[in-house]
């Protein structure tokens, strides 16, 4: 066995494990049934992750705002930022809602693998939209690695690529439908 070790987008550590002359017998391998039950309850420990992460995210980027003063005035009350972050708020709304339906689905034991696609699709654009709305409201201050708002940044980058991004769910969404 070989290992590589390495760091993720998000500074998380990671290592790649590799095998040479393993035998494994073939009823080992995970069948479809297996994957089947699988990709759902990813799915929703993502979500539920992404959820916490971009949450936080903003509340930080709205006291931010809400204290920082450009031209006399605080930030939020510019209507381009209070736009902008109420869209944010939209995207952690909707990301709660496909959160909660898909753990319910599964926790009722119905299907749940198109609820899991909304959920990840939501999880990804959520990710995506919110981290770079904290991010772009710190301004110069969110690039700093010495301030912590990056961090959010990283981690719902990393995580609304986990499994496909926004449009790979969508791809996947339309192929079911």
């Amino acid at each position: 066995m070989t290992r590589t070790s390495g760091l993720l987008t998000d500074q998380q550590p990671v290592c790649d494990l590799a095998f040479s002359a393993a035998r494994l017998p073939l009823d080992s391998a995970l069948d479809a049934a297996a994957i089947d039950w699988l990709m759902p309850r990813m799915a929703c420990c993502i979500a539920a992750l992404q959820q916490g992460v971009v949450e936080e995210a903003l509340h930080r980027a709205a006291a931010y705002v809400g204290e920082r003063q450009q031209f006399g005035r605080p930030l939020g009350s510019f209507q381009a930022l209070a736009v902008r972050a109420a869209d944010a708020y939209i995207e952690v709304e909707l990301l709660r809602s496909a959160l909660w339906q898909l753990a319910w689905r599964l926790d009722q034991g119905l299907p749940a693998s198109a609820a899991a696609r909304v959920a990840k699709f939501q999880s990804s654009q959520a990710g995506y939209i919110v981290g770079h709305t904290a991010q772009h409201f710190h301004g110069g201050v969110g690039a700093d690695l010495k301030y912590p708002i990056h961090r959010f940044y990283l981690k719902s980058q990393a995580l609304s690529h986990i499994g496909g991004c926004a449009q790979a769910q969508l791809a996947r969404i339309v192929q079911a439908l």
